[in-house]
C-alpha cells in the first residue's frame, strides 16, 4: 500500500506551500493595522494566493467570490516538518542511505484518528506482505523509467566468443543499476528490465522542464539543455578478464525532453556510440629557470578534476593524472582513492625546454615558440591489476604559449619578494609530483627501466629538475578543459549495432514521500516511529476503505539493509517480532468478535485464562498490557461471578 503510483492523479491533486511556521493572514493583518488599538483577530493563513499572499479560509472565500474563482484552488499552507522521527532502537550510527541506494525496510503503517490521535488502526505492514520492501532511495517523487528492450547486431569477437550482454544505467555519471545477462547472443532481448532514475535530487528547473514536456508537450530550451543526463552502456561479461565495452547511448536534457514530448511511451531505437569522456581538468602553466644552469623549465600545475565517471562500468574510481611532453613520460600525481572530484595540492610537473645559458634577461616567448611542443595530460583510473584512461587533454603549442603569457603577466605584477628571493622547496611543490613517482626519487634501475617502457618508440628522455634547483614560479588562474577520449581508448573498433529503449515519466515514485524522507534520516539497523503529514502521505487519494483522504499516518520502520550492507540479526529478530505482533493483532480482532457474539463464552474464557496468557494472546494492535491491571480486572470479574453463583445457590 505504500507505493503511491496508482493512487490519485497528478493534475487534480492539491498543491502545497511548505513553511516552517504558518504566517498570519495578510488581509486580517491589514484590517487590524487600519484601526489602531482594535481587537480584530489575526488568523493563521491556510492558503497562498494573489501574488504569493497568505490568506485564511474566511478571507480566501471572500477573495474567490470577488474575483469569481469558484473552481480555483491555490497552494495550501503546510507548516512544520513533514515527517517527525522518534528513534525506538538505535542503529550503527555510521551508515545512512545515499541517493540511488537500494534500501530494504520492515514497516507497519497505522492511520491516526482525527478526533483522538492516540487511537490508531493498522492498515498495512511488511508482515502482511510476507517480505520486506526494497526501493531506491530518493524515488518518492517524480521518476524517469528506462525500459531496456533489446540490442541488435552487436559486436562479436570470434566464433568461439559470443558475447554475454548486460546493460548498465547511469544518471549524471552516477551508477544506478544494471540488467541481467543475456548469454551467447548478439541480439539480446530483455523482458521487464526497467531502470528507475529518481528526479528528487535534480534541480527544480530540470524537473519542471521534463514534467512540462511529458505532461503538457511543451518544448523548453535552456542553457543547461545540453547537459548529459542519461547514459546506458552495454558490456560483454567475461569470467576471468575485464568486461568488454560494446557501446553506449547518451541522452542530454534536451533529448530526454524531446522524447517525452513526442513519443507517448513508444519505444525508440538508438545507435550505439563509442565511449565518451566525462569530466573536466583544471590546470595552469608557468615558466621558470634553473638556479645554477639558467635553463628554462616549463611547470604544469594540476589543480583537480570534476565530474569524473568510470568508463568500464565500475561503481567507484581512483583517478590520477599522467603527463607526457612530446610523447615522453614526465610523471604522475598521487592516486586519489574513490573520488570523482579529486584535488591535488602543489602537484606540479616540470621539464626543460632550453639548455643551460649564462645569466641574462628572460627569453621572450617568441623565441621559445619553436622549442615548445605538445603536452598531453591523461586522467587514469587505478585498478588492482592495471589502469584505464578516463580522459585526456592535448595542449597544443599555441595554447601553451597563451598560458605562459598569462603567468608572465601575473609574475610582472606581483611583489618580487614572493618569488625572486628564494627557490622552490617542499612547501610550494611536492617532490614526488615533480619527479614522477616514488621509484624515480631513489634512482633505481628498476624505476629507470619502468620509465623507459612507458615512452613510445623514438621519444627522447625528459630533463626533470629537483624542486630545490628551480626558482619560484607564480601561476595564473587555472584553465578548465573538457576531457576527451581518442580512438586508442574509446573502444570504437568493438562498437556496432543499436539499442531499443523506452522512456516513461512517472509523476509519483515507488514509495510514499514520508517513508522515503524518514528513512533517509535513519542509520542501518535503526528502528523509528515516523509521524507523516497528509501531504507526505496519500494526499487527497483514498487507497483503501480504512484510509480516508488527507489522513495522518504513523509508521514504525526498521532499516535492515542499505545496498550490500545488511543487518542480518536485526532483520530476523525484528521480522519475527512483526509476525508476533501481527498474530496478536488478529487474535485481538477475533476476541472482540467473540465478545460481541458470545458474551457468556467470553466471560467464561476471561474467568478461566490466566492474566499473563490473556495479555500475551489478546493484546490489541500489539500494545503491551500491564498484567497487574489485567489481574485486577479479572479478579473483579471472578468475584462478581462468585457472588452470582452464591446468590443462585441461596435462592434454590
Amino acid at each position: 500500500m505504500i507505493e503511491p503510483n496508482r493512487f490519485g492523479h497528478c493534475l487534480v491533486r492539491p498543491r502545497y506551500h511548505e513553511v516552517e511556521e504558518a504566517p498570519s493572514c495578510a488581509r486580517c493583518r491589514s484590517l487590524k493595522n487600519r484601526i489602531p488599538d482594535s481587537t480584530y483577530e489575526v488568523r493563521e493563513a491556510t492558503v497562498v494566493a494573489w501574488g504569493n499572499r497568505p490568506f485564511c479560509e474566511k478571507c480566501y472565500d471572500l477573495y474567490k467570490r470577488k474575483h469569481k474563482l469558484a473552481e480555483r484552488r491555490e497552494p495550501i499552507v503546510m507548516a512544520g516538518e513533514g515527517v517527525v522521527k522518534k528513534t525506538l532502537a538505535a542503529g550503527d550510527g555510521s551508515h545512512y542511505p545515499k541517493p540511488h541506494d537500494d534500501v530494504s525496510i520492515l514497516y507497519e503503517v497505522f492511520v491516526i484518528d482525527e478526533n483522538d490521535e492516540s487511537a490508531k488502526r493498522l492498515v498495512d505492514s511488511s508482515a502482511i506482505r510476507g517480505r520486506p520492501v526494497v526501493y531506491r532511495s530518493g524515488s518518492s517523487g517524480p521518476c524517469l523509467h528506462a525500459q531496456i528492450l533489446s540490442g541488435h547486431r552487436l559486436h562479436e569477437g570470434t566464433g568461439f566468443d559470443v558475447p554475454d550482454v548486460y546493460a548498465v544505467g547511469y544518471w549524471r555519471n552516477v551508477r544506478v543499476g544494471q540488467t541481467s545477462e543475456r548469454e551467447n547472443t548478439t541480439n539480446p532481448v530483455w523482458e521487464c528490465e526497467t531502470l528507475v532514475f529518481p528526479l528528487g535530487f535534480e534541480e527544480r528547473r530540470t524537473v519542471r522542464r521534463l514534467e512540462r514536456a511529458a505532461l503538457k508537450g511543451c518544448a523548453d530550451e535552456g542553457s543547461a539543455a545540453t547537459t548529459r543526463l542519461l547514459r546506458i552502456e552495454l558490456y560483454d561479461a567475461n569470467t576471468f578478464t575485464k568486461d568488454e565495452f560494446l557501446g553506449q547511448v547518451t541522452l542530454t536534457t534536451k533529448q530526454v525532453a524531446s522524447v517525452l514530448r513526442g513519443s507517448d511511451g513508444a519505444p525508440r531505437v538508438y545507435p550505439l556510440r563509442p565511449k565518451l569522456a566525462s569530466g573536466r581538468l583544471r590546470f595552469s602553466a608557468a615558466r621558470t629557470t634553473h638556479a645554477t644552469t639558467g635553463a628554462v623549465y616549463v611547470c604544469l600545475s594540476i589543480v583537480g578534476c570534476e565530474n569524473l565517471a568510470s568508463v568500464d562500468g565500475a561503481s567507484t574510481i581512483s583517478p590520477y593524472v599522467v603527463c607526457f611532453w612530446r610523447d615522453a613520460y614526465v610523471g604522475q600525481t598521487p592516486v586519489k582513492r574513490t573520488s570523482d572530484r579529486p584535488a591535488w595540492k602543489d602537484a606540479v610537473f616540470n621539464f626543460a625546454v632550453t639548455e643551460g645559458r649564462k645569466k641574462g634577461p628572460p627569453i621572450p616567448l617568441a623565441e621559445l615558440a619553436h622549442k615548445l611542443g605538445t603536452v598531453r595530460l591523461e586522467v587514469r583510473d587505478s585498478h588492482r591489476f592495471g589502469w584505464s584512461v578516463l580522459g585526456e587533454i592535448v595542449v597544443e603549442k599555441d595554447d601553451l604559449i597563451e598560458m605562459l603569457r598569462r603567468s608572465d603577466e601575473v609574475t610582472r605584477t606581483a611583489d618580487p619578494k614572493l618569488f625572486l628571493s628564494g627557490r622552490m622547496d617542499r612547501s610550494c611543490i611536492q617532490v614526488f609530483a615533480l619527479s614522477g613517482t616514488l621509484r624515480d626519487r631513489f634512482r633505481s634501475c628498476f624505476g629507470q627501466r619502468q620509465q623507459q617502457q612507458q615512452q613510445p618508440g623514438g621519444a627522447t628522455n625528459v630533463s626533470i629538475a629537483k624542486p630545490r634547483m628551480l626558482k619560484r614560479a607564480l601561476f595564473a588562474d587555472a584553465a578548465d578543459r573538457d576531457l576527451v577520449l581518442s580512438d586508442a581508448h574509446n573502444c570504437c573498433k568493438r562498437v556496432r549495432g543499436t539499442l531499443g529503449l523506452r522512456l516513461i515519466y512517472h509523476t509519483r515514485g515507488t514509495v510514499l514521500r514520508g517513508i522515503d524522507v524518514g528513512v533517509s534520516q535513519m542509520s542501518l539497523g535503526e528502528r523509528a516511529r515516523l509521524k507523516i503529514r497528509p501531504d507526505y502521505g496519500f494526499d487527497s487519494a483514498s487507497p483503501a476503505p480504512l484510509v480516508p483522504a488527507f489522513a495522518k499516518l504513523e509508521a514504525v520502520v526498521d532499516l535492515v539493509a542499505i545496498g550490500d550492507r545488511t543487518a542480518t540479526w536485526v532483520f530476523f529478530h525484528r521480522a519475527m517480532h512483526q509476525r508476533v505482533r501481527l498474530v496478536r493483532h488478529r487474535l485481538g480482532e477475533l476476541w472482540r468478535d467473540i465478545k460481541g457474539r458470545y458474551p457468556k463464552l467470553a466471560a467464561f474464557l476471561e474467568f478461566v485464562l490466566s492474566p499473563v496468557v490473556f495479555a500475551t494472546l489478546f493484546s490489541s494492535d500489539g500494545r503491551t498490557i500491564d498484567p497487574k491491571q489485567l489481574t485486577t480486572g479479572l479478579e473483579r470479574a471472578r468475584s462478581s461471578e462468585l457472588d452470582y453463583l452464591l446468590d443462585r445457590t441461596y435462592a434454590n
